[in-house]
């Protein structure tokens, strides 16, 4: 099973403008393997690399995060790329309620991100789905 690697980045910091969202290469895994490690069907998956330090220690910069797009559903603790406008971005969901959504970084240089619910659709924020697996830049 080929998971496309795909050229926009997933900046672990303050967002990045989606320029291109060409596939750059793929990365092979066993399509057996896939769905029995990480429970998703292999074809609604992407890899992005990471850029940024606001996930440090979890993702450090050039780390590549495998991400179920089927995976929107909001669970706390998750870790999500989410489009901001044309930015993305990758953050730990700390807590969604019916009031509030906030966003944290896992480096604690960087403040965390609050949203009320109602806020959240105006400011055109999307889920886009769950990091569900990292491939660790060596």
């Amino acid at each position: 099973m080929l998971v496309p690697l795909v050229t926009a980045r997933a900046e672990a910091g303050r967002g990045e403008l989606i320029l291109d969202t060409g596939v750059e290469s793929f990365i092979a895994y066993g399509k057996a393997s896939l769905r029995s490690e990480i429970g998703f069907l292999p074809h609604r998956l992407i890899a992005l690399r990471v850029t940024g330090d606001s996930m440090t220690p979890t993702l450090v910069p050039g780390d590549i995060a495998i991400v179920a797009l089927d995976d929107v559903e909001l669970i706390q603790g998750g870790v999500y790329v989410l489009r901001f406008h044309d930015v993305l971005m990758i953050k730990r969901l700390r807590e969604a309620n019916g009031q509030k959504l906030v966003l944290t970084s896992d480096n604690g240089a960087y403040p965390p991100l609050v949203f009320r619910r109602d806020e959240a659709s105006q400011l055109d924020i999307q889920i886009v789905g769950r990091v569900v697996k990292v491939e660790k830049f060596i």
